[in-house]
């Protein structure tokens, strides 16, 4: 299922909700099911724009990663080089994500919570992932 980027979010948004139906409906006609292609749908350039979408809307893409990167930067630098170069990482199998940046938050009962905040790529290759699951994997 390689193609071209689509132009604009719209056209990805179709073409992966259309992925996600069909997964979604062979995953409830056979629960035995195994699908050997997600990989190449996760790497498509529809999934990434669409994952890419929902990072950016994300409240936390205002804070920066361990790369120092933010939402912002990233759209300095242009976000179709930044997903093109993903895309490349990730088909080349040389994508590695950085360890998240931890964060101890207090709670109100005095004690402190970890908050782990992860860099935009790293975002973007687990919504990306997240959207092509037909079903839990529980």
């Amino acid at each position: 299922m390689n193609s071209p980027a689509p132009l604009a979010v719209h056209e990805a948004e179709e073409r992966v909700l259309g992925w996600q139906t069909r997964l979604h409906r062979w995953a409830v006609q056979d629960e035995q099911e195994r699908f050997g292609d997600l990989f190449n749908l996760v790497c498509d350039p529809a999934t990434l724009l669409v994952a890419w979408e929902r990072v950016k809307r994300n409240r936390g893409s205002r804070t920066a990663g361990v790369d120092g990167q933010t939402r912002k930067h990233v759209e300095q630098i242009g976000v179709e080089g930044v997903l093109s170069k993903l895309r490349q990482e990730l088909k080349d199998r040389t994508y590695r994500p950085l360890p998240a940046r931890e964060r101890l938050i207090p709670k109100r009962s005095g004690k402190l919570r970890s908050l782990g905040i992860s860099y935009c790529s790293s975002q973007g290759v687990a919504t990306a992932s997240r959207q092509e699951q037909p079903r839990p994997l529980c």
